[in-house]
């Protein structure tokens, strides 16, 4: 994506939208044909740049320097993955909201409340509870 903020989300048996991550600004995700189906939603005008998967994965084989970046990129992606899974699965609902305000201040910004609360894991009623609470 070259611009905008998108919202990256699976969908529960049930209908329930439970968000993956968001994409702001610069950032890229993948769809793998084989793989889970996600979706990606438009919260923002936005700029996407749309690459074939088997070319990119072609300029990566042939291009040193894409190898590099590809792995420097997977690395943070595997951190960024690995701190959020703790995050969900052992802080709290409020600890999980001070280090989204922490680490992206700008985004809440640019968030509805329900998209923060989803992807916090609680419900929005929960989430005005903690913002009240926290002042």
């Amino acid at each position: 994506m070259a611009r905008g903020l998108l919202k990256l989300t699976y969908l529960t048996q049930e209908g329930d939208e439970r968000i993956k991550s968001f994409i702001v600004d610069e950032g890229l995700f993948a769809v793998d044909p084989g793989g889970l189906a996600f979706g990606a939603r438009a919260l923002e005008p936005s700029i996407l740049v749309r690459l074939p998967l088997r070319w990119v994965r072609r300029q990566i084989s042939e291009r040193p320097d894409l190898q590099r970046a590809q792995l420097q990129f997977s690395e943070w992606v595997r951190r960024r993955k690995s701190l959020r899974e703790q995050a969900l699965l052992c802080a709290s609902a409020a600890e999980r909201y001070r280090i989204l305000q922490a680490q992206d201040q700008d985004l809440i910004q640019r968030l509805p409340q329900g998209d923060i609360a989803r992807y916090l894991g609680i419900t929005p009623i929960a989430f005005s509870r903690i913002k009240r609470r926290l002042g």
